[in-house]
């Protein structure tokens, strides 16, 4: 609940006089009246009578403000005539800014580890005056029949090769909902809606039901219903198109811990979390939920990651120029099998050496090397006092550069650039110390 309701992102921002912890909310739609007092531990109608500083702990401490409020109208979970929920003071804490003297309608959650009431401007808590809409449902409910409802929204989510993404209701979409010895089905209308109503309390699982060439975050969801309560549930569905197939050597035998990306044909890469697949012991990988459009693969077959050895950007099959790639076109919800992937050797090992001296050519046995290749910096490695090596493969560029310490402070080398091919000879590194 606390998470659904309260989203507290901390940032620790490094300033020259030291750190600062800088907060930034984040929220989800609290749903209508129905959803909202189903998930929320009490809700009443309250003014303001005075507030406080109060200490808020756990993962993250700050400060909170305790409100006390005078309950003129309790609809779930208040039973007194006085009560006091703790939200934050504002600024980026998600505290909501109660005023005395004002009229609320509050939504509070709790949890099993701090029972204390507790809102935010991510619930549905609002000034009297807005509440319109909510005081309709909540005073309507004694005068309610029996039974409970689950309705929901079923978005068709689009995303185009560069991963932007728009939504658009899905209709006829098949909802199954199964509990208390009875199995509903129901389809979503033009809007994408879809609602059943007069279900007894209980415990129920909502299902999706989806061809192979579609496919969502998560396909079913638990829910309990109280009664005269609800229960909001969504569904975002987009195109499941496939990819998969084996990695193997020019030898035949399959390749493991390769990693592959498909990236947009002609365009730069897009890093989402459907765009990497990576092989195990039988060289297979997999790719899904891939938006229809034209495609190419980036690989990489040295079973190490870029943040261990940087490996020159190669597409298949083996080439470096982007544009002699191999173009994939996979249509909406299309599954390609068996699109195995031969990989080429690996590419020529480099061994960069040199020295780093002072100005007037002293060795500096206390240097430390490292070189770049965007985004990572890597550590080159000391053989001895003022020598150092690093391994590079062929078509990998990279810039070389020193530094010390001294007096507290850090005291660098120009940087040298290393090409991605040909021979290179001895690196002098000069910092610019005595």
């Amino acid at each position: 609940m606390l998470k659904k309701l309260f989203s507290v992102v901390v940032l620790i921002v490094a300033t020259i006089c030291g750190t600062a912890s800088v907060y930034a909310c984040s929220c989800m739609n609290p749903g209508p009246p129905c959803d909202a007092t189903s998930k929320s531990t009490a809700v009443f109608v309250g003014t303001v009578v005075s507030s406080k500083d109060a200490k808020t702990t756990g993962q993250y401490d700050f400060n909170s403000r305790e409100v006390k409020f005078s309950v003129e109208e309790a609809f779930k979970g208040v039973s007194s005539t006085e009560v006091s929920v703790f939200t934050g003071w504002g600024g980026g804490d998600c505290g909501y800014p109660f005023r005395t003297g004002q009229q609320y309608l509050v939504y509070t959650y709790s949890d099993e580890k701090d029972v204390r009431f507790k809102t935010s401007i991510c619930s549905r808590t609002r000034q009297l005056s807005e509440a319109k809409e909510d005081l309709a449902y909540l005073r309507g409910l004694s005068r309610a029949s029996s039974g409970s409802m689950i309705f929901g929204d079923v978005m068709r989510f689009k995303r185009d090769e560069d991963g932007n993404g728009s939504s658009d209701p899905m209709p006829n979409a098949k909802i199954i909902v199964t509990g208390e010895d009875k199995k509903l089905e129901i389809e979503s209308d033009a809007n994408g809606h879809f609602k059943i109503s007069g279900l007894k309390p209980g415990s129920y699982k909502v299902l999706i039901d989806l061809p192979p060439t579609m496919t969502t975050g998560q396909n079913e969801h638990s829910v309990t219903l109280e009664d005269k309560a609800c229960e909001f549930i969504y569904f975002g569905v987009e195109s499941n198109g496939r990819l998969n197939g084996q990695v193997k050597n020019v030898l035949g035998v399959p390749i493991e811990k390769a990693e592959i990306f498909i990236v947009a044909a002609n365009k730069p890469k897009y890093r989402g979390w459907w765009d990497a697949a990576y092989t195990e012991k039988d060289g297979v990988y997999s790719f899904k939920r891939i938006p229809p459009g034209k495609y190419k693969l980036q690989i990489r077959f040295d079973g190490l990651t870029s943040q261990t050895r940087p490996f020159p950007t190669m597409y298949y099959p083996g080439v470096m120029d982007m544009t002699l790639a191999t173009i994939i076109e996979i249509d909406d919800g299309q599954e390609i099998k068996d699109y195995n992937i031969i990989v080429p050797e690996l590419p020529k090992d480099r061994t960069i050496e040199g020295t780093v001296v002072s100005s007037d050519g002293t060795l500096l046995t206390d240097a430390k090397v490292s070189y770049f290749v965007e985004p990572v910096i890597y550590a080159a490695t000391m053989d001895s006092p003022g020598h150092f090596r690093l391994n590079v493969y062929e078509g990998v560029s990279t810039a070389v550069q020193a530094h010390v310490e001294r007096n507290g402070k850090q005291v660098q080398s120009g940087s040298v650039s290393i090409p991605a091919t040909g021979e290179v000879g001895k690196v002098k590194l000069v910092i610019p110390v005595p």
